[in-house]
């Protein structure tokens, strides 16, 4: 709970007679705290297919868990990209993996340490906290299990693609796309900088789980490691000392299936 001035609180319950030593809700807190938290965590499964692996361990997708998490010092959502928050130590834990301490890359960005290797477990508890300006602020998540789909594995090559996990429960779909021949990323919609994080999953209808990828993502005749995660938001109401507005935690896991383009079907076999 924090405590505000009289006269704040006095315009807010329009001319009540309240005492000045009071406290405000922690739901008042969260609105108009200025310390803004987004965050990301995906976890890669394992492929099936050995070619896909074998691509997998050459891309950004190799290693384990990934988690991005970006800082700011903002009252609004037309501030968050302009006053990121640099030299914070934030530390993530997890039932299964314990603490592991994140690392500053771009300014106001944190990200786990390569040789953390985390493994994504569905189910279990997830919690982010950092120390600033004397408090302890936490973000915290439940993560959900992968998601259910199946994908063409011969598909016509400049096609566009249809994803589609409605009625799974979650809040937005990622898709990857790496040629396996060059190792290419020939599409993708994962975020890069805080607002983008931010505005995943801000639909609150159906369309956030569908997507179509689009045909320049299969241009060319080859094979091609089709990656399909689902996210879930996680509920602000149990975060813990930032603004419960424009802060979150999106959570789930990415699952590669193999796509083949050769019009020549005796290609895809190899």
């Amino acid at each position: 709970m924090n405590r505000i001035g009289c006269s704040i609180v006095l315009s807010m319950t329009l001319g009540s007679s309240l005492g000045c030593n009071f406290e405000v809700p922690d739901e008042i807190s969260g609105l108009t705290s200025r310390f803004v938290a987004q965050g990301m965590y995906l976890g890669i499964e394992a492929p099936e297919d050995e070619n896909i692996a074998s691509a997998l361990e050459e891309s950004d997708f190799g290693g384990g868990a990934q988690l991005t998490v970006f800082f700011a010092d903002a009252a609004n959502v037309d501030e968050i990209e302009e006053a990121p928050i640099a030299g914070l130590r934030p530390v993530f834990r997890s039932d299964s993996a314990g603490s592991s301490d994140l690392v500053e890359g771009a300014e106001g960005q944190y990200t786990l340490n390569e040789s953390a290797d985390i493994a994504y477990v569905g189910g279990e508890n997830i919690v982010i906290s950092v120390e600033y300006a004397d408090e302890s602020r936490k973000l915290n998540a439940l993560t959900p299990q992968g998601p259910s789909f199946s994908l063409a594995e011969i598909h016509t090559a400049g096609a566009p693609m249809a994803v589609n996990l409605q009625g799974q429960g979650f809040d937005t779909t990622l898709v990857t796309v790496i040629d396996v021949v060059t190792g290419e990323v020939t599409y993708d919609n994962l975020p890069t900088d805080i607002s983008e994080v931010l505005d995943l999953g801000g639909e609150e209808d159906e369309s956030s789980s569908s997507i179509e990828i689009p045909g320049v993502a299969f241009a060319t005749e080859s094979i091609y490691a089709v990656g399909v995660g689902g996210l879930v938001k996680s509920d602000t109401a149990n975060f813990v000392e930032v603004n419960t507005l424009l802060s979150g935690l999106k959570s789930g896991t990415m699952a590669f299936q193999p796509v083949c383009t050769f019009s020549e079907a005796l290609l895809c076999d190899q």
